[in-house]
């Protein structure tokens, strides 16, 4: 797209400045400011390629820490909800030591919820001693004890669904949502990685173009004092180019500054093994290019796509899961409580007759709260955070689709922003080179030469800025998307 910026630039600028152009490779991932810099030419400073700053990302950025820290929280909450199932033991002793029934009593009970339809399944043993009042005769048991077993049943309320069985659900998709918002967070700080990345080599090559101009203006004073010497030019030439020397001083010093500050904003992502930022004063930028266009880009297809990949649309999707259990427990809590137990029990060893053989016992009870409006009230609460999730998931789908569109309009015109500032930046330098040759044949003079310098300068670095923009523009468009930016 570009040719050279004269016939003698710097092989650095010509790859700033290249079109279609192959990346060169990144490094292996930084670490630390040490263990960062590969193995390289002594003298010489490492590139910094994109893929080694979002590796950084991936591995040391403490907001991703701070996701996995939410994640396992979650699990927390996860493992919690389970409790609700584990086997509980009781144990009980109780009698009267001093009256004229002495006896004592030892119960023990082992109970466990279960997931089949809200059963809990009990086992026990109690054994009865001294004297018992009549009254009192199911305390009395044989030499042994007696052993129970038996289940409770739900069969209406808490039957379909309790708030145990609620509570495991909900942590169940509490830990999908964690895990689905660290892959936002991720997303997201790829992006912003990216963004970054790129302004910062934007910057770099701006530097270069600035500098570039400066030793030109450098380069021309030595000459112009001897052509001044030797009578063939007016003195005011050297003035004039030492004005514009100083100018373009100022210029490099503002090139360094904006490098600078966007070196720190690159070190957001730019970590080393400790999670400390890492500024990239001590690596290069690469060259920055106009890459092939993205393959397979076909945007009703990405559109439908990124619907399938974003992980805030599941996340979405998954909190009126979550309303969804609410509104099961509050439908099922407006029905009667009405309860069946089955239990079997037997004593063993020796003791009465009447107390010996084996026993199975059935009951129900029945329970109507009225007028239900706890239930109903929690009903209509549920039901419309249901609706409210679900109108902001189909608003959430509709800029999911609007985030791709205007990313990939965005992208194609600064692809083609690219192309003709390439253009210009290659005319520009086409007429600052020719003027450069008519002052060395005593047709041009500085104010000319430096306006023609001045406009290739201002081209190129337009030209710097248009590549980068596209390359920030092709970023946002892979993340709206939902997959990772690539190089």
């Amino acid at each position: 797209m570009l040719r050279a910026l004269s016939a003698h630039a710097w092989t650095a600028g010509a790859a700033l400045l290249a079109d279609e152009a192959p990346e060169p490779v990144a490094p292996p991932p930084v670490a630390s400011e040490r263990d960062a810099r590969p193995d390289v030419e002594p003298g010489a400073r490492p590139t910094l390629g994109l893929e080694t700053v979002l590796a950084s990302v991936r591995s040391e950025h403490p907001l991703l820490d701070a996701a996995d820290a939410s994640i396992d929280a979650a699990k927390g909450r996860q493992l919690s909800a389970r409790g609700a199932f584990d086997p509980r033991i009781r144990a009980r002793a109780y009698g009267t030591p001093v009256g004229y029934y002495r006896y004592g009593v030892v119960d023990t009970e082992v109970r466990a919820q279960t997931l089949a339809f809200g059963m809990v399944a009990f086992a026990g043993w109690r054994l009865g001693r001294g004297n018992i009042p009549i009254y009192d005769g199911r305390l009395v048991t044989a030499d042994a004890g007696e052993v129970r077993a038996g289940i409770e049943l739900p069969l209406l309320r808490g039957g379909i669904i309790d708030g145990a069985r609620a509570n495991r659900r909900k942590a169940d998709i509490d830990a999908d949502i964690a895990e689905l918002e660290r892959s936002v967070r991720a997303l997201e700080l790829a992006r912003d990685a990216a963004l970054s990345y790129w302004d910062w080599v934007a910057a770099s090559g701006r530097l270069l173009v600035r500098a570039r101009q400066l030793e030109l203006a450098r380069a021309r004073d030595a000459g112009l004092r001897r052509q001044i010497a030797e009578g063939n030019v007016a003195g005011i030439e050297a003035t004039d180019n030492a004005r514009v020397i100083a100018t373009r001083e100022a210029v490099v010093v503002n090139a360094e500054r904006d490098v600078k500050v966007t070196g720190l904003g690159l070190s957001m992502f730019l970590r080393d093994r400790r999670g400390r930022p890492l500024a990239p004063d001590d690596f290069a930028p690469p060259g920055l290019v106009l890459p092939p266009r993205l393959a397979d880009t076909e945007l009703t297809r990405d559109v439908g796509a990124a619907h399938q990949r974003r992980p805030d649309l599941e996340i979405a999707a998954l909190r009126i899961q979550v309303v969804d259990v609410d509104i099961r427990v509050a439908r099922n809590a407006r029905l009667p409580s009405l309860g069946a137990q089955a239990y079997a029990a037997k004593d063993i060893g020796d003791g009465p007759a009447s107390i010996t053989p084996a026993e199975v016992g059935v009951g129900l009870a029945l329970e109507l709260p009225i007028p239900l409006r706890t239930a109903r009230g929690e009903l209509a609460t549920a039901t419309a955070q249901s609706r409210r999730l679900t109108e902001e998931r189909r608003f959430l789908r509709d800029r999911v689709e609007v985030e791709v569109r205007s990313a990939h309009a965005e992208m194609s015109a600064s692809r083609r922003r690219a192309q003709i500032a390439g253009r210009q930046a290659d005319l520009a330098e086409t007429l600052a080179e020719a003027e450069r040759s008519r002052l060395g044949l005593g047709d041009s003079n500085i104010l000319v030469v430096n306006l023609r310098e001045e406009a290739a300068a201002d081209a190129a670095a337009s030209a710097i800025d248009a590549i980068a923009d596209y390359r920030k523009a092709r970023a946002r468009y892979q993340v709206a998307t939902g997959v990772l930016p690539t190089r």
